[in-house]
């Protein structure tokens, strides 16, 4: 099979989420590679310094955590869906915000991150719907993972992909930032 929901995480990432809800920067910048990227809200961070100051600001220093809701192993890359919360400005973010983190691993490091604010596939959520909810240990630790995003996870991610507003429109397509030709630049702005 190419894709399939997993119930454990490969180690590197497992630590890699442990390192973040920690809080600490020195075990989420060890889960790099030396030369990896790390693409958040479209900006691209590139090489472990770099990602050092970016994680140090971003996730530690605005308390992020991660609470695993489902794990796909892509063709040996890993999709992991979470709950992300912090003490970051949610203006315009749904109560429950889900992304999606996509690693790229090689040689047991991280060598790509893209972390995205995705809408739900309809065949993606339809599957994971009628598995349920199935809880595993993560990585040998004590946290869960569940194959199933909540039906209310769906309704809240019907955001602008590009602002994450509400524009009251279904597609992106019709999103007034993107019909004026300037994707994400309204992103967090009142």
């Amino acid at each position: 099979m190419t894709s399939q929901l997993i119930t454990a995480l490969p180690p590197v990432v497992a630590e890699h989420i442990a390192a973040v809800n920690a809080f600490d920067n020195d075990r989420i910048v060890a889960t790099f590679a030396p030369d990896a990227y790390v693409n958040d809200n479209r900006r691209e961070i590139w090489g472990i310094e770099a990602i050092r100051k970016f994680m140090a600001k971003e996730f530690v220093g605005d308390h992020v955590t991660m609470e695993v809701r489902e794990v796909i192993d892509h063709y040996g890359d890993i999709i992991v869906r979470a709950r992300y919360d912090g003490d970051y400005d949610k203006t315009n973010l749904p109560d429950e915000l889900i992304m999606s983190s996509y690693f790229a691993l090689r040689d047991g490091k991280i060598v790509s991150l893209a972390v995205i604010f995705n809408q739900p596939s309809p065949v993606l959520s339809a599957t994971t719907r009628r598995l349920g909810t199935e809880t595993a240990g993560a990585g040998g630790g004590s946290g869960t993972i569940q194959a199933a995003v909540a039906t209310k996870g769906d309704e809240a991610m019907n955001g602008c992909c590009c602002c994450l507003r509400s524009h009251g429109r279904r597609r992106a397509s019709r999103c007034p930032a993107t019909a004026r030709g300037r994707p994400g630049r309204d992103r967090g702005r009142a």
